[in-house]
């Protein structure tokens, strides 16, 4: 299994959003094999990031690719179905799993020609930045990477609080 993180931009120097996402990206990389492909420069325009992905999601895909593209309108996942979505992919015989984080104005509609097996997931009902989006798929991916290896980062799906509240009501 590889991933790759695809996004048409590039972290802004000294982002605290980027140093997340690379503290994240690191420690997924020491378990699977991991790429972040980005513009060498930045996009002048939406169309330039457009041409941008496609180009790298011609160059990318393949029948063993699953891509997971980060959508407001996505399906919600809590992080045990999230880790549970990556060790389908991988049980499935996926080789590699793209990562699709797109900028200001979101992902084109063409990724949906351009790739075969695609999933649309929801970080959250809210809209983030895509800079603090990407560190926050690098951080439950790391998370449902230790999910499935029984690593305890993860300290369960329900919290003491909610537990109390609910029995509460």
């Amino acid at each position: 299994m590889r991933y790759l993180f695809l996004t048409p931009w590039r972290f802004e120097r000294n982002s605290p959003a980027g140093e997340l996402f690379c503290t994240y990206f690191e420690r997924i990389n020491k378990q699977i094999p991991s790429e972040h492909v980005h513009p060498k420069s930045i996009p002048a325009n939406a169309d330039d990031a457009r041409g941008f992905l496609i180009r790298e999601l011609d160059k990318i895909r393949s029948t063993h690719t699953a891509v997971v593209c980060l959508d407001e309108n996505g399906t919600l996942l809590k992080s045990r179905e999230f880790a549970d979505l990556l060790t389908s992919l991988e049980s499935q015989g996926v080789k590699q799993t793209l990562f699709c984080v797109g900028g200001a104005y979101g992902l084109p509609a063409e990724i949906s020609r351009a790739a075969e097996n695609i999933r649309l997931i929801s970080l959250s009902p809210m809209t983030f930045p895509h800079e603090m989006a990407a560190a926050m798929l690098a951080e439950q991916i790391y998370r449902a990477r230790t999910i499935a290896g029984g690593h305890p980062y993860h300290h369960g799906d329900t919290s003491e609080l909610f537990k109390t509240v609910r029995q509460n009501n």
